[in-house]
């Protein structure tokens, strides 16, 4: 009894830790796209006060 709790715990830890992860890797993506998206704006307006 006692070690099937502990590991539904490790069970239960897991799942946690690996939603995490999910959500901190999308957060990642959308962080890594507004980045991009900014850079490629900043670029489009330097190229269009150069001409």
């Amino acid at each position: 009894m006692y070690t099937n709790e502990i590991k539904n715990e490790k069970k239960k830890c897991q799942m946690e830790t690996a939603k995490r992860t999910a959500v901190v890797s999308k957060m990642a993506q959308i962080i890594s796209f507004i980045a991009f998206c900014i850079d490629r704006d900043v670029d489009i307006r330097s190229n269009y006060e150069a001409h």
